[in-house]
């Protein structure tokens, strides 16, 4: 039985926090702490907003992501590429990404796809802030809106997740653990999908 399973994209497949927070210490710590920079890391981001994690404005966070070309060069998470190529071979995959307020995100987060993720055919690539209206199996997700509004119309037990600090709360049906060993994580949510699709092939 294959499955139709939706992919985020950052947080679950490429490290845009990371990049984030590398650029948000550099420009703009040393500017708002009198006493010099403080060094912040992703067990610092603890809300979704990472603005309201940190005190600061959302222009001082996410001002960055208006360069040109700025998802270009995001790092993969260890152990992603792999999870989604091995389980394009077995189920339907897609990626449901939310563009950001750049216009330009778009089309830069289809490029790092189609370089990163050559065998997701350009037609199961879905760009939507409203994830909810995308129906499948199973939606893999790091944010905790995304999850609990997917879920609370699809079905909580069909979400899955890498456990951050900002989503520790969020209702999923599976919970991979955690940020800290990503290529772990990945190993456990394509073991839970070939469980699952072992108790659906014995069950038919």
């Amino acid at each position: 039985m294959k499955l139709d399973l939706l992919f985020d994209m950052d947080g679950m497949i490429c490290n845009l926090l990371a990049k984030l927070l590398r650029d948000f210490n550099r420009q703009q710590l040393a500017k708002w702490h009198a006493s010099g920079p403080q060094v912040f890391t992703t067990a610092d981001v603890t809300d979704w907003d990472i603005h309201t994690a940190f005190g600061c404005t959302e222009e001082q966070v996410y001002g960055v992501m208006r360069t040109p070309g700025y998802f270009d060069d995001l790092e993969p998470i260890p152990g992603a590429i792999d999870a989604v190529k091995s389980l394009s071979k077995r189920h339907n995959c897609y990626i449901v990404t939310a563009p950001s307020r750049e216009p330009q995100s778009a089309a830069e987060k289809i490029g790092w796809i189609r370089r990163h993720l050559p065998f997701i055919p350009r037609r199961n690539i879905v760009l939507t802030p409203a994830k909810n209206i995308v129906a499948g199996d199973f939606l893999l997700d790091d944010a905790p809106h995304q999850l609990t509004e997917w879920g609370a119309r699809w079905g909580v037990e069909k979400t899955i997740t890498i456990s951050y600090p900002y989503n520790i709360q969020a209702p999923v049906g599976f919970r991979a653990h955690d940020w800290t060993t990503p290529a772990l994580a990945w190993e456990q949510i394509v073991r839970y999908l070939e469980n699952v699709r072992t108790a659906s092939r014995g069950a038919a």
